[in-house]
């Protein structure tokens, strides 16, 4: 997983960015990632944790494959001096192409 910080100017407030790359070594026979809405932006509120996983019930975001866990994993979101304002975050999920 690769993250980056940016931040992204709206009408209410300045939020911040999480990019997720994800890969598997056989990421292109299988549909691993059909469930995650791939190259398109989206708004988490950062006061829920982000749920990656099988249990599409339990998490925020599915991974389309049999042997995930329930839930693979949990990202927290957390305030600093910094970041005190912290309210929401934009997710930008990609896959690494080797």
């Amino acid at each position: 997983i690769t993250s980056f910080h940016c931040t992204m100017e709206t009408e209410e407030d300045l939020l911040t960015c999480l990019h997720i790359k994800l890969y598997h070594p056989q990421q292109s026979s299988r549909g691993l990632y059909g469930l995650l809405p791939l190259g398109k932006r989206s708004r988490h509120s950062a006061d829920d944790p982000l749920r990656l996983g099988r249990d599409a019930q339990a998490c925020t975001y599915s991974l389309g494959d049999p042997r995930v866990s329930r839930k693979q994993l949990v990202l927290f979101a957390y305030r600093t001096t910094l970041n005190s304002l912290l309210s929401k975050m934009f997710l930008l999920f990609t896959v690494h192409q080797p």
